[in-house]
């Protein structure tokens, strides 16, 4: 038994694209799991930039400068994060 592991069906499988992306663009995010997502972004020192609820429009990121982000996205008590590189346009 590996008590570290993550069962498939647990794992939202989040796809975020374009990734990268321009700074005055949207990124739309994917998962395996339906619902309202709850998304955090953070910067590489682990500061909260962007908050929000969607559903199935996109996130905008033109208000973030071009580096390396943190997606946090929860549905139904599940999280998963991700990277987002977003470039200078």
């Amino acid at each position: 038994m590996n008590l570290l592991s993550i069962d498939e069906n647990e794992r939202l499988d989040i796809l975020i694209y374009p990734n990268p992306v321009l700074n005055d663009d949207f990124v739309t995010i994917q998962t395996s799991a339906n619902g309202e997502k709850s998304v955090e972004v953070f910067d590489i020192n682990g500061k909260s930039l962007i908050t929000t609820t969607l559903n199935a429009e996109p996130l905008d990121v033109s208000l973030l400068s071009s580096g390396i982000y943190l997606v946090n996205v929860t549905i139904n008590g599940k999280s998963e994060i991700s990277k987002l590189i977003i470039l200078d346009n």
